[in-house]
């Protein structure tokens, strides 16, 4: 699988994110934990109403046109995994570490602001 997203637009995005939902802790529906292990977050949330993005990099790539079903493939897949399965071109190691320490930080309970801040704080410094 392969789809129009590059290095630029995904910072793009995820930068966007951050902005306009820095309060945002994320959380697991409950009903989706008994059957995920060790999972604590899901690229796509299933409710009564259908289906919508959940997690940062989720809302990310739906954001920039992954469909929710490619997502739903992905879960308990790391943000890593994901990346490689979508095979972005030119995607440096920067970036890579950034999408993924971004992911970590909102699974240890940082708000999607923060955890971007942070992120981006580290590859910076």
């Amino acid at each position: 699988m392969s789809f129009r997203l590059t290095e630029e637009r995904i910072l793009s995005e995820m930068a966007a994110v951050a902005k306009e939902h820095p309060d945002k802790i994320y959380r697991a529906p409950a009903e989706m934990l008994p059957w995920a292990g060790a999972a604590t977050c899901f690229y796509v949330h299933e409710s009564p109403d259908g289906q919508e993005a959940g997690c940062y990099i989720g809302t990310v790539l739906h954001r920039l046109g992954v469909p929710l079903e490619v997502l739903k493939e992905q879960e308990t897949y790391s943000a890593g995994e994901v990346l490689n399965s979508l095979r972005i071109p030119g995607l440096t190691y920067e970036t890579y570490t950034l999408i993924r320490t971004v992911q970590a930080l909102q699974d240890e309970g940082e708000n999607w602001g923060e955890a971007y801040r942070i992120a981006a704080g580290k590859l910076a410094g």
